[in-house]
């Protein structure tokens, strides 16, 4: 199948199964993704709060020793990054930060009265918002709260490929975990030098 024929293949079986497949890369094996660990991995954070993947194997290989396989599933709960937030997210935001003090009558009243006027926030900003008002874990129960599990950020011809940002790891199942490219070139050149070292005919 060529790659124009595995891009379909992949599609129709994401929008089949509300499902996506997907990589993420480590230096350690993960049994289980943990949101306390979020911002405190390699590479960029441009996409906001959530466990980082790729449909990019290649990218994933970079990024640690192991690469690991996940199924990401209730695709229909992530969010496009660039999409216009809803109206009702907006409003349970206000209230979420008022209610918790965390905005001032001046910046809530501008906040109201920009959802009234009608000024679009797409879901990145809205989330890069709330996270530096409140955090990380008040952003991810906000958030989850409403229903969205995740953002999508389309590849657009990058090279990235498309980075999926989850907040929810109930939705991930980690399928197989394998020596990254790089892991593997060291575990064979140990290999060689151990057999080197021992005086070992190869």
């Amino acid at each position: 199948m060529d790659g124009t024929g595995t891009f379909v293949a992949s599609y129709i079986f994401n929008y089949m199964s509300n499902s996506i497949v997907a990589y993420h890369g480590s230096n350690v094996k993960i049994s289980k993704f943990d949101l306390s660990k979020l911002k405190t991995g390699q590479g960029s954070n441009d996409w906001g709060v959530g466990v980082y993947f790729t449909d990019n194997a290649g990218l994933a290989n970079k990024h640690g020793n192991f690469i690991h396989t996940v199924t990401i599933n209730q695709a229909n709960t992530l969010k496009q990054w660039e999409e216009v937030a809803s109206k009702e997210l907006l409003v349970y935001t206000l209230q979420r930060l008022m209610k918790g003090n965390h905005i001032d009558d001046e910046t809530a009243k501008g906040f109201l009265n920009a959802i009234k006027e009608g000024e679009e926030i797409n879901y990145l900003g809205i989330m890069n918002y709330v996270e530096e008002l409140v955090g990380i874990k008040e952003t991810v129960k906000l958030f989850r709260e409403f229903g969205i599990n995740g953002l999508i950020i389309p590849s657009e011809g990058s090279s990235y490929g498309t980075i999926y940002s989850i907040l929810n790891p109930d939705i991930i199942n980690i399928d197989k975990v394998a020596p990254s490219q790089k892991q593997e070139l060291t575990n064979r050149l140990r290999e060689a030098l151990r057999i080197v070292l021992s005086g070992t005919d190869v």
